[in-house]
């Protein structure tokens, strides 16, 4: 499977480049006022206001850093219909994709209740890859205030 990495501070993260529908520059993101912390705003992605997650915030409660590397990755965030729509993660580190055999996957050994996003794990030669369920990252009340139609 084709995987897109990047790094949450010192920890190298992983998503299936399935879901990935751009990886663009950092850019000036409006406020989401009273959003959770993790919620760094919205942008204009090809004429759709598409809502941010700061993946560090999410993760280390900490803003990503500015830097070269970081970079806002847009994936296709799953729908009950089938359908999906524009999310934006922001990430640090998001420099290179690689290919990684899914039977190498294997569990952490961890159930952590508040990070269902968590997904399996994978070894490398220098590191161990985390990878990040996409699907899991924003709760019933994240999407609802996230993707809430409007008239």
């Amino acid at each position: 499977m084709l995987v897109l990495y990047f790094a949450i501070g010192p920890q190298r993260c992983a998503i299936e480049s399935r879901v990935v529908i751009e990886v663009t520059p950092r850019v000036q993101l409006a406020a989401a006022a009273l959003a959770p912390a993790h919620v760094a705003g919205f942008f204009n992605f090809r004429g759709a206001i598409v809502p941010v997650i700061d993946l560090c915030r999410l993760f280390l409660e900490r803003p990503c850093r500015d830097a070269f590397s970081t970079r806002i990755v847009v994936v296709r965030y799953p729908e009950a219909n089938g359908c999906g729509r524009p999310l934006g993660l922001l990430a640090e580190g998001v420099v290179s994709t690689g290919k990684i055999n899914p039977t190498k996957l294997k569990d952490a050994g961890l159930a952590i209740p508040n990070a269902p996003f968590l997904g399996q794990v994978h070894a490398q030669e220098q590191a161990i890859v985390q990878f990040v369920r996409v699907e899991q990252l924003l709760t019933a009340e994240l999407k609802s205030i996230l993707f809430q139609d409007r008239p």
